[in-house]
């Protein structure tokens, strides 16, 4: 069995993400499928980084599409989610809420934040999952148990609000300065979807970025990241692989794209980020618990 170890690149590669507003043709019809699988109402930047290898790409998804349509699928992401929320707590995080308040945020817009961590919750750690198939049949590996085929009934999240992403040429100078400490403190050449979208709301988003910062690579934080980290390589090399996705198949696609190892640097980028992602944004949600 391949030891996938939680392993941070270095150096970085280059990530090239193909955003959905260029998207055309095969691969906006992925990106809509791919939102349509999973529910959620964006696609991951690990997804719009594969996109640029368009055979590996094509290659991936036929073979992550049926097990993400699975209801087992859906439970595992779950799991990974409720593992964030039961520790998350270690991270002692700092109340935002009587903050928020006293800035003058209406109700209407503490629920829209909590609706949004729900969207992200819901999408983030499926993402998880995926992109550990990825890294584990690029490095060789495996997988596929004889689990049941049941079609997953979730519905996403209703009444979520369209995504509203503040980009970097969008930001003034304040934002900018926490994009830039963003991506500094975490080592990421690019800033997630996840805070261009709580940007929406600037002065929270500073506020919350702050509170966080301290807890970043602390013992608990890297503690609760690398049990993510386990848990999503258990819970995926469990998993169903209807049509046998396989190192051979996924290999011989990024060859014909580039070479196995930049695909492969490219995947392990996301293999390593997601775990922090998904605890920091568990640390911000837990913030607004009344």
């Amino acid at each position: 069995m391949v030891e996938l170890t939680r392993l941070k690149p270095a150096p970085m590669p280059t990530v090239l993400p193909l955003y959905e507003f260029q998207a055309t043709g095969p691969v906006a019809d992925i990106y809509a499928e791919i939102k349509r699988t999973l529910r959620v109402p964006w696609v991951g930047v690990l997804f719009l980084a594969w996109a640029r290898y368009p055979t590996f790409f094509r290659a991936l998804w036929n073979g992550l599409a049926p097990i993400a349509a699975t209801r087992v699928f859906a439970e595992g992401a779950a799991e990974l989610r409720e593992t964030v929320m039961d520790g998350v707590g270690a991270l002692e995080p700092v109340p935002v809420l009587g903050r928020l308040e006293s800035a003058g945020y209406s109700p209407r817009e503490i629920d829209e934040m909590r609706v949004l961590f729900q969207v992200f919750d819901h999408g983030n750690n499926q993402y998880a999952l995926l992109a550990t198939l990825a890294r584990l049949c690029l490095e060789g590996g495996s997988f596929g148990k004889t689990r049941p085929m049941e079609h997953r009934e979730d519905q996403g999240i209703v009444g979520a609000p369209p995504l509203v992403l503040i980009e970097m040429h969008h930001a003034g100078p304040d934002l900018r300065a926490v994009y830039e400490d963003v991506m500094a403190t975490l080592g990421l050449p690019f800033v997630n979807t996840d805070y261009r979208a709580l940007a929406r709301w600037q002065s929270y988003f500073a506020t919350a970025w702050q509170d966080l910062k301290p807890a970043v690579g602390g013992s608990a934080h890297e503690a609760l990241a690398a049990e993510y980290h386990r848990l999503a390589v258990e819970i995926a090399c469990d998993l169903p692989n209807p049509i046998g996705l396989s190192a051979e198949t996924l290999c011989a696609a990024a060859e014909a794209d580039a070479t196995v190892d930049e695909v492969l640097a490219v995947s392990r980028v996301f293999h390593y980020l997601l775990p922090g992602l998904c605890v920091n944004m568990g640390y911000f949600e837990s913030q607004l618990t009344e």
